[in-house]
């Protein structure tokens, strides 16, 4: 996404934060960037041109070797694909699109798979291993999972830290609007999926069209990928 790219690019830039590339034909390519700074790994399930699948599984594998968390934008493909089934340790999706479904109000959403350990290498996460002096001396990889009972000490950090700081809220009538989309969701992307399908089929035999992109085009591992991740449809 191309606003992902500017963020990672040159925002974070700005901030001293670094962002490395990698091709994720090869889930190896990720392990090679790897170093001691490293805090996260940022993928997309249909990274847009291509929509070659993201080998979900394979880079989450490589990232728990090092404590590394996987952060996953599902925007493309909800409901087809499960990333925290797949190892994936978070979750990110713009409302807008596919959830919300009908244009009309913006928003995101962050969904703590509650399955990483924030706690295994206290210099590699040290956001939630360090006493917070804004909140307490609060060490959120110890203290969310005491009070809470759930390993989400990622969630609660981006709520009663980044939320308070930076103001990134959901307007009450967003939410609202994006609850009545989600609760046709499944049925609209069905077909959504099923749209896509008698598009690319036509398309593909057209005599004025060179190419194609869509998953289920690819050959070899990529379209291994697509039918281990993707279930009722293929975005």
């Amino acid at each position: 996404y191309g606003g992902t790219v500017n963020l990672f690019t040159h925002t974070l830039k700005k901030q001293g934060i670094e962002v490395r590339y990698a091709d994720p034909l090869d889930p190896k390519n990720f392990e090679k960037l790897i170093d001691d700074k490293t805090r996260a790994i940022y993928a997309e399930t249909l990274p847009n041109p291509y929509l070659r699948p993201f080998p979900i599984k394979e880079v989450s594998d490589i990232g728990r070797k090092y404590n590394i968390p996987l952060i996953m934008d599902n925007t493309a493909s909800p409901i087809i694909c499960k990333p925290i089934e797949h190892g994936a340790a978070v979750v990110v999706h713009s409302l807008t699109k596919y959830i919300g479904g009908h244009g009309t109000v913006i928003g995101g959403i962050i969904v703590d798979g509650g399955n990483f350990d924030w706690t295994a290498n206290p210099k590699r996460q040290p956001l939630f291993n360090e006493p917070d002096a804004s909140y307490g001396g609060a060490v959120w990889g110890k203290v969310v999972p005491e009070l809470t009972g759930a390993n989400v000490a990622f969630a609660v950090r981006a709520r009663v830290v980044l939320l308070r700081d930076l103001g990134s809220c959901l307007a009450p009538d967003n939410a609202f609007q994006h609850i009545q989309g989600l609760e046709t969701l499944p049925l609209r992307f069905k077909q959504h999926c099923l749209n896509a399908e008698k598009i690319v089929n036509f398309l593909k035999t057209h005599e004025s069209v060179e190419k194609v992109i869509y998953p289920t085009l690819y050959k070899g591992e990529v379209a291994n990928r697509a039918k281990k991740y993707f279930k009722g449809g293929n975005g």
